[in-house]
């Protein structure tokens, strides 16, 4: 509407003045335009002016209810002076262009997390991470050269010659191992850095699509198996996201060995190589038959995000496909069935 429209309300003093709005309403329905009425809302700051009632004015009222009169009838500014002496209440209004309903924003305070990355994505991530996709990935990488893995190798036997494998082993599924940590090799443990942790994250971050600021190496120890010490290690789930195995000694040092998953594939990588795999989803060292065997295992975790129950709940419904196509789940598959549990 291209001119302010206005009207004028008149109340008497025993009662509160009635605040009509126009919105919605048709434009011929609307108060008559007033001339003049824009340079004196403009002063008014578009906010309702009230003039005094003078003494006895309530008696002058016939109503004691608010009445809306168009300004037209009352023949402009003139006579809006003279509503005021007879002792009228009179609030002026912009109707074509009444103020909005301001709003008070309360400024918001970085989160933790936001003020470490910068991300807000990163933020998102902390409460959910793709899980079919980490339990369906594994990935093969060239990591090391034979010299550097010698250089692990070296390093964790002459730190076990110390304090002995196994020094600070796992409460569940134990392996005689040797914290990454505690190698006394500061040139071991730079190689760890920055030839395995490092491209190791970078390739977890484009494959599994977790924020790279959030990932951390939770823990890393290089294991010994050997036939007079731990030969394998059974089918488990690790205390990670993620996790990833490297072989660090010469396939020629060893028979057998490997990381089996329940599906039947089975890794080997060469020395130097390695796999990154879910951390939740089963898997096993297989025995070895001669030899000795070092590999390098890495955790990785993002905050507190897990696969647990969704790795629970996959390896559930393939144990019941694998028992259906073999004619039933039997006395002790059924059994297992009724108390949750995964044959």
């Amino acid at each position: 509407m291209a001119a302010a429209l206005g009207f004028v309300s008149v109340a008497s003093r025993g009662c509160p003045l009635t605040r009509r709005r126009h919105f919605g309403q048709d434009e011929a329905s609307l108060p008559l335009p007033i001339p003049m009425l824009g340079r004196l809302q403009q002063q008014q700051q578009r906010r309702p002016h009230w003039s005094p009632l003078p003494q006895g004015a309530a008696a002058s009222l016939s109503r004691a209810a608010a009445v809306a009169v168009p300004a037209q009838m009352l023949g402009g500014l003139a006579l809006l002076g003279a509503a005021r002496q007879a002792g009228a209440r009179v609030c002026l209004r912009c109707v074509a262009e009444a103020p909005s309903r301001q709003r008070r924003r309360r400024r918001r305070q970085p989160s933790a997390v936001t003020e470490q990355t910068g991300l807000v994505s990163d933020q998102l991530s902390l409460n959910t991470c793709d899980c079919e996709l980490i339990l369906d990935t594994v990935l093969e990488m060239d990591l090391l050269t034979p010299e550097e893995s010698l250089v692990l190798c070296d390093a964790a036997r002459v730190t076990a010659e110390r304090s002995g494998w196994g020094a600070q082993s796992h409460d569940n599924h134990a392996t005689k191992d040797v914290k990454i940590r505690n190698l006394i090799s500061s040139a071991a443990i730079a190689i760890f850095e920055k030839k395995v942790a490092e491209p190791m994250m970078e390739a977890i971050t484009e494959h599994y699509q977790i924020p790279r600021k959030l990932l951390r190496v939770e823990d890393a120890f290089i294991v010994r198996y050997a036939i007079d010490s731990q030969t394998s290690l059974g089918y488990h789930r690790d205390g990670s996201l993620v996790s990833a195995i490297v072989t660090l000694s010469n396939p020629k040092d060893f028979v057998g060995g490997g990381t089996a998953f329940r599906d039947g594939s089975l890794y080997k990588p060469e020395q130097g190589s390695g796999i990154v795999f879910a951390g939740q989803r089963l898997h096993c060292g297989c025995e070895i038959t001669k030899g000795a065997r070092y590999i390098l295992t890495i955790f990785f975790q993002c905050g507190s995000l897990s696969c647990r129950a969704e790795a629970v709940q996959r390896d559930k419904e393939d144990d019941k496909e694998r028992r259906d196509s073999e004619g039933g789940p039997g006395v002790w598959g059924g059994i297992a069935d009724m108390l949750g549990l995964t044959m």
